[in-house]
């Protein structure tokens, strides 16, 4: 409560409105404790974020709209729990989608629809299995969470650049272990969706 009542400012955050709390913004709306963030309105706990409406907890993510959780993703919307997909809509713990849309842990597809674990179920079906799994109970979606690191540990991985590198997954990494989802950095250790983090060693960051 403290916190919130404390006067807080903004660092370097140029045409904005009602972006307090936030690092690196411009000509954006409603931005708030996030970074990096160009051309959005309405985003929260997010950074690196272009053209974006309605972004929550996201990182890394163009041109899309109504996106939670949701990572290295562009022109996608109403969805989470994405990693890595281009133009996907109304689609749920997914990775490596492209052109596709009613998917539920599913990993990559092309220009797919109405697809349950890779396999096309039908409008029917799908509309009674996402009822069934997106149905906003929390033990739920940590079973759905569970399911979704299975289904990216045993997908196709692509684009990845990775140096000496042991259970880490992420893009331009050198002399990393155990990191998830980092980006052009060195030397991390137990940490999670770092970007240019360098040189000296990193521990358990996030």
């Amino acid at each position: 409560v403290l916190f919130n009542r404390v006067p807080k400012c903004s660092n370097n955050v140029l045409k904005c409105d009602n972006s307090d709390i936030s690092i690196h913004a411009i000509n954006s709306k409603n931005v708030f404790y996030s970074s990096t963030v160009k051309t959005s309105r309405d985003v929260l706990y997010s950074t690196a974020i272009t053209n974006g409406d309605n972004i929550l907890d996201c990182l890394r993510c163009f041109d899309c709209t109504y996106l939670y959780s949701c990572t290295l993703c562009s022109e996608c919307h109403h969805s989470a729990y994405l990693l890595h997909c281009h133009s996907v809509r109304d689609s749920y713990y997914c990775y490596d989608l492209r052109n596709c849309s009613d998917c539920i842990l599913s990993s990559n597809l092309r220009n797919k629809k109405f697809y349950y674990k890779n396999e096309f179920v039908g409008e029917l079906e799908f509309k009674r299995i996402k009822k069934d799994l997106i149905n906003g109970f929390h033990s739920r979606h940590l079973k759905n969470m569970v399911e979704w690191f299975s289904l990216i540990d045993n997908s196709f991985r692509k684009d990845q650049s990775q140096v000496n590198c042991e259970n880490t997954t992420g893009h331009g990494l050198i002399n990393c272990l155990n990191s998830y989802e980092c980006f052009h950095s060195s030397n991390l250790v137990n940490c999670r969706y770092c970007i240019h983090v360098g040189a000296t060693e990193t521990t358990d960051n996030s």
